[in-house]
């Protein structure tokens, strides 16, 4: 277990306080897109994680990785939650699967 962290801090620093992201966990690369469209500044985390793993301004994106499993697994903790300052809130998933797209704000 000690060396699979060290592999994630190495690889993904940012992403650390989600224990079951990784880097490369899919061929390819694949990862899920996410987007802040909204024109409020969002903190994104794990539900079930209290340190966000990324900040995103209005316009800005980034993209993180899944293991397969958390695509197959439709439990509650697989999910993310994006929190503007005033409150509101976003969510995304379960499941949670690489390839697609998240755009905080827009109507799905």
């Amino acid at each position: 277990m000690t060396v699979l962290r060290v592999l994630v801090v190495l690889c993904c620093p940012a992403v650390l306080s989600l224990s079951a992201l990784a880097c490369g966990a899919t061929p390819g690369g694949e990862r899920l897109l996410i987007a802040n469209t909204t024109s409020d500044t969002l903190s994104v985390r794990g539900r079930l994680n209290e340190r966000p793993f990324a900040v995103l301004r209005p316009g800005e994106d980034t993209a993180i990785s899944f293991p397969g499993w958390m695509c197959e697994e439709r439990a509650p903790g697989n999910s993310l939650v994006a929190t503007a300052g005033n409150g509101t809130t976003y969510t995304y998933g379960p499941p949670l699967c690489n390839g697609g797209e998240w755009e905080i704000g827009s109507r799905p």
